[in-house]
């Protein structure tokens, strides 16, 4: 290349470097509508004042710093550029948060999220101490329900780094032999312990055997094959309490894969990934359900009246996360009402108004740790004068 040529292809890249740096620069007192480019102020940190006192000085680094990540003009598309350069260039995720597997397969990877990948690597293990305040306070509740006639159940959704770890990136795939959930297991194991339904054990057999995909690849959680599994298996244990809960027939599993959009974890990435994802087709179990959602609440209400069954169908309260989303369509046919609270925390006095015959505690495989700050009853009623659910 003649020296003219490449000395005018320098200009033009450093002209370019300098439009990315000062563009937002010279466009801060621009004012335009803060849906352009994705990129308008946020205005949460305003612009840090001084004074005479040493304090504002040394706070002013940090708090010009928060104000100007607010108003950085053109945000928004830098980053979608950024989210392009990584994802089609490298083909690397752009967000910490996730994960890029092998196949297509995408991984949740919140460090600040009960940080699922060190918790199926068994690396970040609970002190005896809060293995102890965890399982204190779930013999709490199984004790204050029983009190009241109310069966009580925990129940473990696992992660899919659990189900499927062949396909996370090298290195990712090594655990110990022993992690978070192993150590609460065997805490409350025993006749005088709290009933853990370990959805690992099936979830793990069904993959041997199941020609469908149990887990969403572009998403956290596992889709309707998976989510009828666990179902299944939480529905046999409940129907050891409770007779009148049947357990889940055959033909209610799904056979039929169907294609599903990209996932929660696809939309993290923030650009278009081209990944294909599926799920399953299954039957309704009941026309007799009647469901009502409050999202602003995280509340489910599912209930149907089928009289004349001998024994009637039992009440059940569902304390939850999102992985019971999936659950609904197959335990809702088993109960006469059934209540879903999108959280882990237990309350009294929602339980007392419900009268519920069973109560569930769902939680995530990375969520189960939560169980180590679970408030008891006692300690909700002295804290809390009110319901967290009820006006």
């Amino acid at each position: 290349m003649p020296a003219s040529s490449l000395a005018r292809l320098r200009i033009v890249f450093l002209a370019l470097c300098l439009a990315i740096v000062a563009g937002p620069l010279l466009m801060t007192p621009v004012h335009f509508d803060k849906g352009d480019f994705g990129s308008g102020p946020r205005v949460i940190h305003p612009f840090p004042r001084l004074d005479r006192h040493l304090a504002s000085w040394t706070a002013f680094p940090a708090a010009f710093e928060a104000f100007y990540n607010e108003h950085f003009r053109l945000r928004g598309f830098y980053m979608r550029l950024y989210a392009y350069a990584m994802w089609d260039g490298f083909h690397v995720s752009p967000s910490s948060k996730v994960l890029v597997g092998r196949d297509g397969w995408l991984y949740y990877n919140d460090v600040t999220d009960n940080d699922p990948i060190a918790t199926y690597q068994g690396t970040n293990l609970l002190t005896d101490a809060q293995v102890e305040a965890a399982r204190s306070a779930l013999a709490a509740w199984r004790d204050w329900l029983q009190a009241r006639g109310i069966a009580f159940v925990v129940c473990v959704a696992p992660e899919k780094t659990s189900i499927y770890p062949e396909y996370l990136p090298t290195g990712f795939a090594t655990h110990t032999s022993r992690t978070r959930i192993d150590q609460l297991l065997a805490a409350c194991a025993g006749p005088d312990g709290v009933e853990i339904v370990d959805l690992r054990g099936p979830l793990l057999q069904a993959k041997e055997t199941n020609p469908l995909p149990l887990y969403f690849r572009t998403d956290t959680h596992w889709n309707a094959a998976g989510a009828s599994i666990g179902a299944g298996a939480l529905l046999q244990a409940l129907h050891a309490r409770l007779p009148a809960i049947a357990p889940l027939a055959a033909a209610d599993f799904p056979t039929e894969l169907q294609p599903a959009p990209p996932g929660d974890l696809a939309k993290m990435i923030g650009v278009p990934t081209g990944l294909r994802d599926w799920t399953a087709a299954y039957p309704p179990r009941s026309d007799t359900v009647v469901k009502t959602v409050s999202p602003e609440q995280g509340v489910v209400v599912v209930a149907q009246d089928r009289p004349g069954l001998s024994p009637p169908l039992p009440r059940a309260l569902f304390f939850r996360d999102s992985f019971s989303s999936g659950l609904i369509p197959f335990l809702s046919p088993d109960f006469s009402r059934a209540v879903y609270i999108w959280d882990h925390q237990l309350d009294p006095r929602l339980i007392e108004k419900e009268k519920p015959d069973l109560v569930v505690l769902e939680m995530v495989e990375r969520y189960f740790s939560r169980t180590v700050d679970l408030l008891p009853p006692d300690e909700v009623l002295r804290r809390y004068p009110k319901s967290f659910y009820l006006p």
